[in-house]
């Protein structure tokens, strides 16, 4: 609807469901008990609605953005780290300086423009590269959306802002403390600039517990993902193909099934309006005793050749099943009717369906999963119309089982739809589904796996800075440490004593490190699962590989240096000095 400007929301909803309660009467107080639900076309994109309107993950967008703060402060730890570990060299030129009669301001003011110098470079070349790689993430994420950087006046000036406000908390720690070294000390040889390896170590800590935090989520995840995948339908689905396209509900729909019925590959042909995993009509209902119908109960539709191909397992019978009767699946009947598990009296399950549903109940089937992983609800319920009436027939989707290979199928049938496709509607359209069983079920997934990928790949940037900041640290304690080592190799110190003692240091900042973020990081994994009803069990073992996992990354990015230190002959480095 177009509204007037200033329109009430809340009024105009009140009214429209006014207005479909008298026109649809108690049909409409049932499935919509709490009626219209407004909303604006614009907010569509991130809203629980469904539609076939393209729409956003407002989930996914926070988790990247969370993220790619995380990188981004990654790698201000290391741009801080870097620069407070040169002090000592940077002295001596601030030193200069100062004595030439320079402010100290200006000294701050020097290292907060070359930061802001550096940043803008930086922030330029991510420009260049984001909209680089945009097809990449396109295909990533199956999207095309065409992203374009814009340069009007507005957002040059967010991009000032964002450049001096990062390159404000790059600097100003360097700069501040060479402010505060006295020249005198410098030109005299006796400053020292003890609380840098301090402030150098609390920053690498810190850095290694993003990273730590960051390999948990990961693993959790990727574990939480083959969960779900494996997830058991509960029905037979081998061999089974489900298509459903627009020629499922035209006159013309007979030619079509026929000549998929007689291809070689087609075993036996059926009809269901859905397959487990595909969305379903969902009905309100009471439970018993109860009188609100707010219980959503799935409905699955199918004639008796897919009800047997499927293989639903039929646990009581209470009648043979007529065209307008449904099968009740275990955890249904437990849950609406309050009766034990195991237990189905025929007076009390028949007792619940007289109010709530005009059918009648035949029996009770096995349990299956109608709803994939993603979308699994505490109270799974589900109720199964067998019917063979040509009415249902004539407006389901076709459900083939196949014989031989499965990409020979598939090319067949696709040939056979394209055909009658292009016949009938005039042009080739897509089908909404149009693959073997197992596929249509895991495909609910692929969204989510390509995000995961997503980010799997930032993450995997933010171990890749951790690693570097490593690498670029102990090259430099490497450098510093070159005349101590050599004085203790003097005195009796091997390449071994020498590798171990060094090599000390960084093992303690990773116990640090991981004593902050284990913790951290099974808060994180476990809110993660929270919303997932069919999740893992956050087992000890996955925080154990992350320890370790984390302490190869660290010792193996540091022991090159730490042995090129070791190995350095005493004289040389002695000469230095």
């Amino acid at each position: 609807m177009k509204v007037v400007p200033n329109a009430d929301r809340v009024l105009l909803a009140e009214k429209v469901t006014a207005l479909c309660k008298k026109t649809y009467g108690d049909l409409f107080t049932v499935f919509y008990k709490e009626g219209v639900a407004m909303i604006r076309l614009d907010e569509i994109f991130f809203s629980d609605t469904k539609c076939r309107l393209q729409q956003g993950d407002r989930s996914m967008l926070r988790n990247v953005v969370v993220v790619g703060l995380l990188l981004l402060l990654s790698a201000l730890i290391n741009y801080i780290n870097l620069n407070v570990a040169l002090v000592g060299k940077r002295a001596k030129e601030m030193a200069s300086r100062r004595l030439l009669g320079a402010q100290k301001s200006a000294v701050i003011g020097r290292f907060l423009a070359e930061s802001f110098l550096f940043t803008l470079c930086c922030f330029v070349v991510g420009l260049l590269l984001a909209d680089a790689i945009v097809p990449f993430v396109n295909d990533l994420l199956r999207a095309n959306v065409a992203v374009r950087i814009p340069f009007t006046t507005g957002y040059l000036l967010a991009y000032l802002m964002m450049v001096a406000v990062v390159s404000l908390l790059a600097g100003i720690l360097p700069a501040v403390i060479v402010s505060q070294t006295k020249p005198i000390d410098v030109v005299k040889g006796t400053f020292r600039f003890r609380s840098r390896k301090e402030l150098s170590r609390i920053f690498m800590v810190i850095q290694n517990v993003i990273s730590i935090v960051l390999i948990a989520l990961v693993i959790t995840m990727q574990l939480q993902m083959r969960h779900m995948v494996n997830r058991p339908v509960g029905l037979q689905t081998d061999n089974l193909y489900f298509i459903s396209s627009k020629l499922d509900v035209i006159p013309e729909k007979t030619a079509f099934i026929d000549e998929l019925r007689s291809l070689p590959c087609v075993k036996e042909l059926a009809f269901t309006e859905n397959v487990p995993g595909v969305p379903t009509t969902h009905l309100l209902m009471a439970k018993m005793g109860e009188t609100e119908k707010d219980t959503r109960v799935a409905s699955f539709h199918c004639d008796s050749a897919a009800f047997r191909m499927m293989g639903f397992q039929v646990i009581e019978q209470f009648h043979e099943p007529e065209a307008t009767s449904f099968w009740m699946t275990e955890s249904t009947v437990a849950g609406m009717t309050g009766l034990p598990r195991g237990v189905y009296n025929y007076d009390t399950v028949f007792a619940w369906q007289q109010d709530n549903i005009g059918n009648d109940v035949c029996g009770v089937i096995k349990d299956f999963n109608m709803l994939d992983a993603l979308h699994a609800a505490d109270e799974d319920f589900t109720i199964v119309f067998c019917s063979d009436n040509p009415i249902f027939v004539g407006s389901a989707h076709p459900l083939l089982e196949i014989v031989g290979d499965h990409q020979d199928a598939k090319r067949a049938i696709d040939a056979v739809y394209k055909k009658h496709c292009e016949k009938v509607l005039g042009t080739y359209m897509e089908p909404e589904y149009n693959d073997f069983m197992k596929n249509v079920v895991a495909s609910k997934y692929n969204k989510t796996k390509r995000q995961m990928r997503l980010i799997e790949l930032i993450m995997g940037i933010s171990v890749l800075l951790s690693l570097l900041g490593l690498v670029a640290m102990s090259t430099h304690f490497a450098s510093e440490r070159e005349k101590s080592i050599a004085i203790r190799k003097v005195f009796g110190g091997t390449l071994e004593s020498e590798t171990r003692r060094n090599l000390n240091e960084y093992v303690i900042m990773i116990l640090i490190a991981n004593v902050i973020a284990i913790p951290l990081a099974v808060w994180l994994c476990g809110r993660y699962l929270e919303d997932f009803v069919y999740r893992i069990d956050l087992h000890p073992w996955i925080f154990v590989v992350t320890v370790l996992l984390s302490f190869v990354i660290a010792i193996g990015s540091v022991l090159w240096q730490t042995l090129r230190a070791a190995k350095t002959n005493p004289a040389e480095a002695l000469k230095k000095e």
